[in-house]
């Protein structure tokens, strides 16, 4: 064998549901990237 594979791990990261009434395609994907991002961070 030349080399050993490589293993990764993987984590799953839950948020808070995001209301979704009244908003636009665009306010949505901003609130997901932003809760994206916060998961991240915090």
């Amino acid at each position: 064998m030349l080399s050993q594979p490589r293993q990764g791990h993987v984590s799953v990261v839950l948020h808070e549901p995001i209301p979704v009434a009244g908003e636009t395609r665009k306010t949505l994907c901003a609130a997901a990237e932003a809760a994206i991002h916060e998961g991240f961070e915090g």
